[in-house]
């Protein structure tokens, strides 16, 4: 059995962040709406002998428009099903009184977040503790369906296939190729449970 885990295109909002002014903290709040609306751009395609390997593969993606989008691309039709608990990790925002470029906002949150720091931080954001019992439980759904489909290709996010990546790792998956840049590919191999029988 195969699992390939891809990292979406890059974003239209992720390139004009690499030449953004520094933001404020509500300025950066911002960016990250737009980020999550945003569509692939139009420079980014993946590598056609990629696209011709897992031509064969179940296809599922995010429910966020940049995966779905990515899926699309990649495969030239719309995934078989897409699983909102495959959406990134949540980008934190948080109420600092600082201006600063997008990406080192975003080093900022994530490091904040990862350390369970809640002060300042908007609401309605899932802490980390709760992202990675998403990404858990997506981990257990995705390896029933690679037990149904026996190649499954997610299209996904850095932060989430960084996760899921280790949690398919403790469940018995051999990780066979990585990559976290965009269109990025992670592979990983398991044994069919009827070539064990």
């Amino acid at each position: 059995m195969e699992i390939v885990l891809i990292r979406h295109g890059k974003p239209v909002t992720a390139e004009q962040g690499e030449y953004s002014p520094k933001l404020s903290a509500a300025g950066y709040a911002a960016w990250v709406h737009a980020y999550n609306h945003s569509s692939v751009i139009l420079t980014s395609r993946p590598k056609a002998t990629a696209m011709m390997k897992y031509s064969e593969h179940y296809c599922i993606a995010s429910n966020l428009k940049r995966a779905i989008e990515s899926a699309v691309i990649f495969t030239g039709a719309q995934p078989e099903q897409q699983w909102s608990i495959l959406r990134e990790m949540d980008i934190p925002r948080y109420k600092l009184p600082w201006r600063l470029k997008p990406y080192s906002w975003l080093v900022l949150s994530r490091i904040l977040w990862f350390l369970g720091v809640k002060k300042l931080m908007s609401t309605n954001v899932e802490s980390f503790k709760q992202a990675k019992l998403r990404i858990q439980g997506a981990a257990h759904k995705l390896n029933a369906l690679a037990n149904e489909q026996e190649q499954v290709i997610v299209f996904a996010h850095g932060v989430t296939n960084h996760f899921l990546k280790r949690e398919l790792m403790k469940q018995g998956w051999v990780l066979t190729q990585k990559s976290d840049k965009f269109w990025g590919e992670t592979c990983l191999r398991k044994a069919s449970i009827s070539h064990l029988e």
